[in-house]
């Protein structure tokens, strides 16, 4: 189903949807604009039947939101408004909410803006919409809210309705954000020529005009963008990327015997932390129903799922405290990024460290030295000054603490990738067999070349990422996974071009067709315990939000960076 299939859909649900009158709300609905903030805001928070006092509140202003609010649309149908002779270049029209809430708890970033108002991002579209066409469905908090109201049967239409509100404002952002600026900077060849860039304090290089770095993801490349990405016919793309090189420096650097330990057998970090974390999955692993490791190349191993494949958010979960230790963030910026309570972000770093004593004392001693010098040093000596690791303002002071051991790990681990991206661009052989590199995205290389020689320069690629220094190495092994494909997004994952096919509409099941009528809702399916926190309340959601925001991860390091470098440079 495509962008403007959603829409309609969305735009039919919204159209039906009544309120205690029996009256529909907003018989205009085709006129929101799905992606702005602000109608869709008023969509799904103002309360026609609410009390002033109990209507949603700005968090920061006390602000209340009004039950209804008039906006200006483009009049592409040129309606002429009654009373006027021609028609005018915008129309007025009303949006009425229809009274969902976020309560005001714990001040969180998965759920309210910077400004004191309550998100309307893809996170929470999810939290109320749920996945009401999967079977079981599981249903959102937009059912759970609105049931005694209107009715379970209207509940669920309010999710299946919100639910394509969500996949047409990904569509469209999809749209808008990568392909579109995509096709207006290929060259006459159909080759895109981005800058690299070494601006951040870390030394990691950026792309940009355009920003080839920030293409979606493997779970959220629903669309396939990366399939634009193609080599030329009689040619293959080797995308190699490294796998958990921040926390591969993070052993070396702290010495940490568990760590090392850990990598040199091959294991999976992040699964690992997962099973520490969650009772459940180190249960599930202690009676052999998974396994803590994948198989060579991914998937089941002695016919048992991986704790991977069996505890897809677990491990992303697990995977976002690692980088946050990594990274140097503390309990209140992993409550933030979790959505979840103070103290249980203080819990899942106290466990964290129970066996890992070592990356705390490392991370301290990291500190001190920074307080004597003034400076922290990646693992090729690169140096960033920090003249705020003393000062007096807390907010200085604790940027340039987390920059003294992000510098290091950070750092370090840009050293080894511009290691390896340099003798990956002068390798004799890799010339000789006709194979440039293309790209370099954070970890991860691009090079193309022959059909012919892809299997070889394969070879050589794996074995420089693994040996960016030829006469130095690391206390623990760098694991690299290289593939040779037609596509970027082959490449990542995805299936061959020749076997893709496009998303499907969701369908009733067998039973819902010979019955003519929709199945009922049902109560929400556990999903192994999946759960996000939200103002200190569970709530069903999935593996993928979670990787995007292990994704912005990388982002909100930078502009601490960008903050922190600007007053350092006026200093």
């Amino acid at each position: 189903m495509g962008t403007q299939s959603h829409q309609d859909a969305f735009v039919r649900w919204a159209q039906s949807f009544e309120g205690s009158d029996r009256q529909p709300l907003n018989p205009r609905a085709d006129c929101i604009n799905i992606i702005s903030a602000m109608q869709i805001r008023q969509f799904l928070y103002g309360d026609p039947d609410c009390p002033p006092e109990d209507q949603q509140m700005n968090l920061k202003t006390s602000e209340i939101l009004n039950p209804s609010s008039s906006f200006q649309a483009p009049n592409t149908r040129q309606e002429v408004a009654e009373g006027k002779i021609r028609a005018t270049k915008n129309i007025s029209f009303t949006i009425t909410g229809i009274g969902l809430k976020v309560k005001a708890g714990k001040k969180s970033k998965a759920a309210w803006t910077e400004t004191g108002w309550p998100k309307t991002s893809q996170q929470i579209l999810r939290w109320f919409a749920g996945e009401p066409f999967r079977n079981p469905p599981l249903l959102g908090e937009a059912f759970h809210q609105l049931e005694l109201k209107i009715g379970p049967e209207r509940a669920f239409e309010a999710c299946k309705g919100l639910w394509h509100l969500r996949e047409a404002v990904r569509a469209r952002r999809l749209l808008s954000s990568y392909i579109r600026p995509l096709q207006a900077k290929a060259d006459d060849e159909g080759r895109i020529h981005s800058s690299l860039l070494p601006d951040t304090a870390t030394g990691r290089l950026v792309s940009r005009r355009p920003n080839l770095q920030n293409q979606p993801s493997k779970n959220n490349d629903i669309y396939g963008v990366r399939r634009a990405f193609k080599a030329p016919e009689g040619h293959r793309l080797v995308v190699a990327d490294y796998s958990q090189l921040e926390l591969r420096v993070l052993a070396h650097a702290s010495s940490c015997p568990f760590l090392i330990d850990k990598f040199q057998q091959g294991a999976d970090l992040h699964s690992e932390t997962a099973i520490e974390m969650f009772e459940h999955v180190r249960m599930a692993v202690e009676k052999g129903e998974v396994c803590d490791r994948n198989a060579e190349g991914g998937g089941a191993l002695d016919g048992r799922p991986s704790v991977k494949d069996r505890f897809r958010y677990e491990r992303s979960v697990a995977k976002m405290i690692n980088f946050s230790i990594a990274y140097g963030k503390g309990p209140a910026a992993l409550a933030d990024d979790l959505g979840c309570k103070y103290v249980e972000a203080q819990d899942f770093l106290d466990r964290w460290y129970q066996q890992k004593t070592e990356v705390q004392l490392w991370k301290e001693r990291m500190v001190r030295e920074a307080r004597f010098t003034n400076e922290s040093r990646s693992l090729l000596g690169r140096v960033r000054k920090l003249p705020f690791i003393n000062h007096k303002c807390a907010r200085f002071r604790e940027k340039s603490e987390r920059a003294a051991v992000n510098h290091v790990i950070q750092g370090s681990a840009a050293d080894l990738v511009m290691a390896a991206m340099l003798r990956l661009r002068d390798h004799p052989a890799l010339k000789q067999m006709g194979y440039t590199l293309i790209m370099q995205v954070h970890d991860e290389f691009l090079l193309e070349g022959p059909e012919a020689h892809a299997a070889a320069a394969c070879e050589i690629v794996l074995d420089v990422m693994r040996h960016p220094f030829p006469r130095y190495g690391l206390s623990v092994p760098l694991e690299v996974d290289a593939r040779v494909a037609e596509t970027w997004y082959e490449a990542k994952g995805g299936a061959p071009m020749a076997t893709i096919t496009p998303t499907p509409t969701p369908t009733a099941t067998k039973e819902e067709q010979n019955s003519g009528s929709e199945a009922a809702p049902v109560p929400p399916a556990n999903l192994n315990g999946n759960r996000v926190w939200l103002n200190g309340a569970t709530h069903t959601t999935h593996e993928e939000e979670v990787e995007e925001q292990i994704e912005a991860l990388h982002g909100h390091q930078l502009e601490d960076d960008i903050v922190l470098a600007t007053a350092e440079a006026r200093a």
